[in-house]
């Protein structure tokens, strides 16, 4: 027989919180990162930076709307839901289809680790990042070579390093 218990966790209210952080979160992240595409991309990207800078701005809405305007809860096996953000209150029906509310939950989270990811792993981000940083603390920054180690293993055991500056 089946338990109608039901924790804090399974609640609308825990779900809708996560979501909220996670907006809280992303939102100065996101711009962050326009800001660092807007004016520290080097001129040798510049072919790329308007559509680097669309594909950031898109990430960061879907994450915004996923995350705080619409909210939805899915019910599946069917494409169903109903929403739980700030659409609810305007009386703003969304469709609203994907596997499992926790999918809508990786989805919003997803644009914020892509903003940091880019500000880590590319090198002149990364060092405009470090440069903002350091000036919020006024401290002088002391550049130092920095490098990332990417390790690859193959299918045989074999063990590939890339080393990427």
């Amino acid at each position: 027989m089946c338990s109608n218990e039901t924790s804090y966790f399974d609640s609308d209210e825990f779900y809708l919180t996560t979501l909220h952080i996670l907006t809280v979160i992303e939102v100065p992240v996101h711009l962050f990162g326009a800001f660092i595409v807007i004016f520290k991309t080097p001129k040798k990207m510049a072919s790329i930076k308007n559509s680097l800078l669309s594909l950031h701005c898109l990430s960061a809405f879907v994450d915004f709307y996923l995350s705080f305007l619409t909210s939805p809860v899915l019910s599946i096996p069917s494409s169903a839901g109903y929403p739980l953000g700030i659409s609810k209150c305007t009386w703003v029906l969304s469709p609203v289809s994907a596997a499992t509310s926790m999918s809508v939950v990786m989805a919003a989270a997803h644009g914020v680790m892509s903003t940091i990811t880019m500000l880590i792993v590319h090198r002149p981000y990364r060092e405009a990042t470090l440069d903002t940083f350091y000036w919020m603390t006024l401290k002088e920054r002391k550049p130092a070579e920095s490098r990332i180690v990417i390790t690859v293993v193959g299918q045989n055991g074999q063990i590939a390093k890339r080393v990427a500056s």
